[in-house]
């Protein structure tokens, strides 16, 4: 992407993160469509940005942003729990509730979180 992006283009990246290798399991790992959970490597970031072509700006930890978006999502969940077991079954409700559980768990453990990556073309 660098070789194509203007010269004072600016690359956000928001996505999971993790300082420690390996990283968190796949809290999805039942769906077919989610196969890989790869959060960001934050002690490799820097290195990985710039062989392709990319400067480090900055990266803010939004982890506690993370964990209260994933609280209120798991309430909402609870407030229409009735009708999504209707419409989905019991089984994939609880599948995506647990996922998200343990994602906030994740979370709260700092074994996860949440940053926003800027960088500059190099």
């Amino acid at each position: 992407m660098s070789e194509v992006a203007d010269s004072n283009a600016e690359l956000v990246i928001f996505d999971y993160a993790t300082a420690e290798f390996p990283s968190v399991k796949n809290p999805f790992g039942w769906s077919d469509s989610i196969h890989a959970f790869n959060p960001i490597f934050l002690p490799h970031i820097e290195k990985m940005l710039q062989k392709t072509g990319w400067q480090l700006k900055e990266s803010k930890d939004v982890s506690a942003y993370f964990i209260c978006w994933y609280e209120q999502l798991i309430e909402k969940f609870e407030s229409k729990k009735a009708l999504l077991l209707e419409k989905f079954g019991v089984q994939t409700i609880e599948n995506i509730q647990t996922g998200y559980m343990t994602l906030l768990d994740n979370l709260k453990q700092k074994q996860l979180g949440g940053v926003i990556i800027y960088a500059t073309r190099k």
